[in-house]
């Protein structure tokens, strides 16, 4: 399935827009979205993959520093399909 809108990490998001002099006006023009969408997404607001490629271009990032991380873990559904033994263990004979 599609991933509709990316969480961001809105606190690095302004931190840089403010360390480069750049305005919200400025990036949210670039964006092609509202400085309140943008003021949106400073707050943490998700946004489309679209609007976070158009921020991290004009702040001259990649777009991983504008990008909260989500840590997903799959657990098994099957108790017998977790492994019991360290990976560096000896094989069983």
């Amino acid at each position: 399935m599609p991933v509709k809108s990316i969480p961001t990490n809105g606190a690095a998001i302004r931190a840089i827009r403010e360390l480069l002099g750049v305005s919200r006006e400025q990036v949210a023009n670039a964006a092609g979205i509202t400085t309140g969408a943008f003021a949106n997404i400073e707050n943490g607001r998700d946004a489309s993959l679209r609007v976070l490629r158009a921020v991290a271009d004009r702040l001259n990032v990649p777009i991983d520093a504008l990008v909260r991380a989500r840590l997903v873990i799959e657990v098994p559904r099957n108790a017998d399909d977790l492994e019991t033994e360290p990976d560096d263990a000896p094989a069983a004979a």
